[in-house]
């Protein structure tokens, strides 16, 4: 019988081992490759710009680059072009010209092959600001019937950053308003903001803007006779218990009114829908629509109504002195001075800057004729301010008519010789 040496038969198991392992790993590459096998694809991506100095510009657009990547089938189906950046780092460098290599981002699964170009050639140039004028270029009619006003943009000035040769070439700064079949609804669009040289090139792209967009707004209106007219907000209801409405305005307070001239004359306000002031505690502000008569239209056709609500406070004042109104001429009067105590009510406000002098108590004299009578009070009060209670209801007035004067008789010296007539 022939025995194996110990030695040998560990080396064997040994080799049988590492063969195995390397054919069990050829197997699973085998595998791999066949199930999801390696594949490329070409991708066009934008070059970007990155850590350029503020002070500095590139003198054109850089453009894209052509990138071919390899990855397994399944990770190329799932691969975006968002998932791959292509960039020049521009850190440290001054105004001159540069060949600038290419740098591609990519995921660790992904391999880059190629990109075309490698790299790329820029010029960096100082840059320069200023402030120009925005103005609107308005292009197409109104609907007919209609006639446009004056555009309004804001903001009225753009800055503009760039190359000092370019913003030297700057003979507009303009946004482009199509206002083709506009009708009362008017033009309200944001816009982009353009420039152009003075040959009527479009050299936009030469510049960061600052701001990008503008917003137009152009009224169109009716074209027909106008009037500028004042606003007027009918109020219903009454605020919470314990608040009034002090004070109410319209924005804008007038407003253009069109429609038949001789109607137009006749008008003196325009009516709001009404504004229910029910149960408000605090201020409020309500955009409310303009209700014209009918054949008139409005424009703009809704304001904005503020109204201010306020604790109601009171206050008590002391009179005595009753004016006598309306007294016939001629006729003199004799009122009894009472003392009279006045309580009276209103918005905080209004009461805490009460004028006392704006509280008259007065009798009504009006057509009455020589006599004692006894006459109601009435009390004159500022606006907003209310009558709570008076001390005394009535006053005794005594009117005096004016005294008759004798008719005078003739004298002597009021006769004249009569003239002698001659025939």
């Amino acid at each position: 019988m022939v025995r194996k040496n110990k030695t040998s038969s560990t080396v064997e198991q040994w080799i049988f081992r590492v063969v195995s392992i390397i054919a069990a790993i050829l197997i699973w590459v085998i595998v791999t490759i066949t199930q999801n096998p390696l594949d490329e694809r070409m991708f066009m991506v934008s070059i970007e710009q990155r850590s350029l100095a503020e002070n500095l510009i590139l003198e054109k657009n850089i453009n894209q680059v052509q990138i071919r990547v390899q990855a397994a089938a399944s990770v190329l189906r799932e691969l975006a072009q968002a998932d791959l950046a292509a960039y020049v780092d521009l850190a440290g460098f001054n105004a001159g010209q540069y060949e600038l290599e290419i740098m591609v981002e990519h995921p660790e699964n992904v391999s880059v092959l190629t990109r075309r170009p490698e790299s790329i050639s820029v010029e960096l140039k100082d840059t320069l600001t200023e402030v120009f004028s925005l103005e609107p270029d308005i292009v197409g009619e109104p609907a007919p019937g209609f006639k446009r006003m004056e555009a309004m943009v804001s903001p009225a000035e753009v800055k503009l950053t760039g190359a000092e040769d370019y913003i030297r070439r700057v003979a507009q700064v303009y946004v482009v308003a199509d206002i083709q079949d506009v009708d009362v609804e008017g033009y309200d669009k944001s816009l982009s903001v353009l420039v152009k040289d003075v040959e009527g090139n479009d050299i936009s792209a030469m510049f960061n803007i600052d701001p990008k967009v503008a917003k137009v707004l152009i009224p169109v209106l009716y074209d027909k006779p106008e009037r500028v007219i004042a606003v007027h907000v009918p109020i219903t209801g009454q605020a919470a218990m314990g608040y009034q409405l002090s004070i109410f305005s319209s924005t804008p307070a007038m407003v253009r009114v069109f429609g038949d001239l001789n109607r137009l004359q006749s008008l003196y306000y325009v009516d709001t829908e009404a504004v229910d002031i029910s149960d408000l505690q605090e201020d409020s502000v309500k955009m409310v629509r303009l209700a014209p008569a009918n054949g008139f239209t409005v424009y703009p056709q809704e304001v904005t109504v503020s109204l201010k609500i306020e604790p109601i406070d009171s206050a008590a004042v002391i009179k005595s002195i009753i004016l006598c109104q309306n007294l016939d001429d001629g006729y003199f009067a004799e009122v009894e001075q009472l003392t009279l105590n006045i309580t009276v009510y209103g918005p905080e406000t209004f009461i805490a800057n009460l004028d006392e002098a704006g509280i008259v108590p007065y009798v009504d004299c009006e057509g009455l004729l020589g006599g004692d009578y006894e006459l109601p009070i009435n009390v004159s009060l500022p606006p907003n301010i209310h009558l709570t209670s008076i001390s005394e209801n009535t006053v005794p007035v005594t009117i005096i008519a004016p005294e008759e004067e004798p008719e005078d008789e003739p004298t002597d010296d009021d006769t004249s010789p009569a003239e002698d007539i001659i025939i």
